[in-house]
C-alpha cells in the first residue's frame, strides 16, 4: 500500500491553484496527505485555497498560513525553510508512521495523471534508490535537459526510510544538499524518465549568480567552478559569467558555508568525479 505525503510551498499562485488541484485530484495513485504551506500571499491565494480544500478526492489536506521574517521571494534558504515547515507538520501528524513516501511538489508543477504511480513503481524496482523525480517539460513540450540526469527538487519523492535517515537540509539548492545527505547514508538519487511534469522553466526566477553561490555554499572547489563555467559558456555566456561571479565573490568574501562536515567532504570529492562528465552532451 502506498501512503504518499506531499509538501507544496505556495505564495501568490492564484492563477495556478485550479490547475494544481486538478493535477492532484486526477492522480492514479491518490495522495494520503497533502500539506500546502502558504506564506505571505497577497493575490487572493489564501481564499482560493480554502475554497478548493473541500475536495473529497484527497484523503487529507492541511493548509498552513505561515509568516516569515523574510517575506521576499527566494529560491534559497527561504524556500527551503518554507518546505521544511511542511515536513515538520507532517511529522506531527498522528499517521506519519504509516507513510510510505514523502515528497515536494512546487505550486507551478503539474504532474501527469500517473506521475506518483510511476515514481513509486520506479522506487520499488530500484531498492537502493531513495529519491526520484520525473522529467520536467514546459507547456510547449520542451524538456528541461538537466532533468534527464538530475532529480529535481520541486517534484521529487523520497522513500520514507531514506527520508528518515537523511532528512531535508535547509540552505541554498536544498535539493542538492538533501541528495548529498542521502548519498552519504547509502542511498542513490535517480530520475524516473517515464514520469512527466509540466512546469515553468526551471530557474526562470533566479539569476545564475545564485547558483554560483549555492555551489560555493555546499563546498565545491574552485576547480569545479571554473570547469562548470566553461561548460555553461557555449549554451549561455551570460549565465556562465553570472555563475562565476556568484561563486568567486562568495569565495573571496568568505561567505558562510554549509555547517555539515559530511556534505562539505562529499562535494569536495564530488568535484573530481563530476568534472569527468561536465562536457558530455545532454
Amino acid at each position: 500500500m502506498k501512503n504518499i505525503a506531499i509538501i507544496t510551498p505556495l505564495r501568490d499562485e492564484i492563477n495556478n491553484i485550479d490547475r494544481l488541484f486538478s493535477a492532484i485530484e486526477h492522480q492514479t495513485q491518490p495522495l494520503y496527505l497533502w500539506i500546502i504551506v502558504e506564506n505571505g500571499s497577497t493575490d487572493g491565494s489564501v481564499e482560493k485555497l480554502l475554497s478548493r480544500a473541500k475536495t473529497s478526492k484527497i484523503r487529507k489536506i492541511v493548509i498552513l498560513n505561515e509568516a516569515f521574517d523574510d517575506n521576499t521571494y527566494a529560491l534559497g534558504s527561504k524556500y527551503s525553510q518554507v518546505v521544511s515547515r511542511g515536513f515538520e507538520k507532517a511529522k506531527l501528524e498522528a499517521d506519519y508512521s504509516e507513510l510510505s513516501h514523502i515528497g515536494i511538489l512546487d505550486s507551478d508543477c503539474f504532474p501527469e495523471e500517473a506521475y506518483y504511480e510511476k515514481l513509486t513503481r520506479f522506487l520499488d524496482k530500484h531498492p537502493d534508490t531513495g529519491i526520484t523525480s520525473g522529467i520536467i517539460y514546459d507547456d510547449a513540450g520542451k524538456p528541461d535537459s538537466a532533468s534527464m540526469n538530475w532529480v529535481r527538487g520541486g517534484c521529487r519523492l523520497w522513500k520514507m526510510d531514506c527520508f528518515n535517515e537523511s532528512g531535508y537540509i535547509i540552505g541554498p539548492s536544498a535539493d542538492a544538499l538533501s541528495s548529498a545527505k542521502a548519498s552519504i547514508a547509502g542511498w542513490n538519487s535517480n530520475v524516473c524518465k517515464s514520469a512527466k511534469v509540466i512546469s515553468r522553466e526551471v530557474g526562470a526566477r533566479v539569476n545564475h549568480r545564485y547558483y554560483g553561490y549555492a555551489s560555493y555554499f555546499r563546498g565545491v572547489t574552485p576547480v569545479y567552478a571554473i570547469l562548470r563555467t566553461i561548460a555553461i559558456t557555449p549554451r549561455s555566456p551570460s549565465n556562465a559569467l553570472q555563475y562565476m561571479i556568484g561563486y568567486f565573490e562568495s569565495l573571496i568574501s568568505r561567505k558562510k558555508r554549509c555547517a555539515d562536515p559530511g556534505i562539505l567532504k562529499y562535494y569536495k570529492n564530488y568535484t573530481w568525479n563530476k568534472a569527468k562528465t561536465l562536457f558530455k552532451p545532454n
